[in-house]
């Protein structure tokens, strides 16, 4: 708190930008589309794919790749199904 700034902020200025070590809420950074929610489940499982020291006790890496697979190509299906349809 000590770090504040108690001068006020001037009309017109921009807002100050956060320091680089300010807390990210993590809610923010997951996607509310499936599309983008697919995309990022195919990055996380391919960036785990090249991490080996990084293991979970309840998933193996292969298990959750199918499973963002699975999920991409149902979005993908809905997206078709979707299209297909006559108004």
């Amino acid at each position: 708190m000590a770090d504040q700034s108690t001068t006020p902020a001037t009309a017109g200025a921009s807002a100050p930008t956060p320091p680089a070590d300010a807390p990210v809420n993590p809610k923010l950074l997951i996607p509310k589309k499936d599309g983008p929610l697919a995309e990022v489940g195919r990055l996380v499982a391919e960036a785990w794919g090249k991490e080996t020291w990084f293991a979970l006790r309840w998933k193996t890496q292969a298990d959750f790749a199918k499973l963002a697979t699975d999920f991409g190509a149902a979005i993908t299906d809905k997206r078709s199904a979707a299209a297909a349809r006559t108004p």
